[in-house]
């Protein structure tokens, strides 16, 4: 299975001045350093968990929550918590860490009636927390993480008439021009197989998820072919194309002309 990020651990501490702010970004991968704790504890902090793959059990208020993936949990301060991964299926999760009185609205918001609960458009939310990570890595910093958790409030919070496979072309909407954009990783992300993915799609937009992709591509080639000074090649990796000769090939493909013509005609 591709895992989430390379690291097995990772924690981002952050310093803030208003009144509510991000103490911690976090991440455990328990299938790869299965050390649970199963000592109960109180923290001074809110902390909102996003399981992303695996099982866990979580112990709180005197009550016992089996936890899955595609579910979140939120912890409030000053409460008598335990929670550990299980041994066959070791959970893999993402964590924020939350200070400030505004933050027990934000879990009322999310819904929170119970401290877990079911992850609304789980596929998008495990996408942005994956970017996310990719702009850490890159030197990102607080306002990103930030944006970051307020997206997640916003589809989380906001009723959406959204089927999974609208998700889908909102994520290739927002997603296409990134090389390492494709299906398969797309198909892992949103939790749905690769053949039952595509016949959704079809049905619901009378194309292919590669045509579409393809489609969004080659669009934004042309207005950049149009109105910028770039050449082919940057249009290309400008566009999501890893490869100067693949996207030459489906240029012509879809334009009945190539690049360079293109750009020559509209100059």
């Amino acid at each position: 299975m591709q895992k989430f990020i390379s690291e097995p651990v990772l924690s981002r501490p952050f310093v803030f001045n208003e009144d509510f702010g991000i103490l911690t970004l976090g991440y455990h991968d328990f299938s790869r350093i299965y050390n649970p704790e199963y000592t109960s504890r109180v923290q001074n902090f809110y902390t909102l968990h996003f399981v992303l793959s695996g099982k866990g059990t979580l112990k709180t208020g005197g009550e016992v929550y089996n936890v899955t993936e595609g579910q979140m949990f939120f912890l409030p301060p000053n409460t008598e918590i335990c929670y550990y991964p299980t041994e066959k299926e070791p959970w893999e999760y993402v964590w924020f860490s939350l200070k400030g009185d505004i933050s027990n609205q934000y879990g009322e918001q999310l819904g929170f009636n119970t401290p877990v609960k079911n992850c609304a458009n789980f596929g998008k939310i495990k996408y942005l927390l994956k970017n996310l990570f990719n702009a850490l890595d890159e030197g990102g910093g607080y306002f990103g993480v930030l944006s970051t958790f307020y997206e997640i409030m916003e589809i989380s919070t906001v009723a959406r008439s959204d089927t999974g496979v609208e998700s889908v072309k909102r994520i290739i909407d927002e997603g296409f021009t990134r090389t390492d954009f494709s299906i398969a990783s797309l198909c892992l992300d949103v939790g749905i197989s690769h053949p039952h993915l595509l016949r959704l799609f079809k049905e619901k937009y009378n194309t292919t998820l590669i045509k579409y992709l393809n489609q969004k591509r080659i669009e934004y080639a042309c207005r950049l072919l149009s109105t910028t000074e770039l050449s082919v090649k940057s249009v290309a990796f400008s566009c999501g194309f890893c490869d100067e000769l693949h996207f030459m090939k489906t240029f012509k493909k879809y334009m009945g002309k190539s690049a360079l013509e293109y750009k020559r005609n509209k100059q």
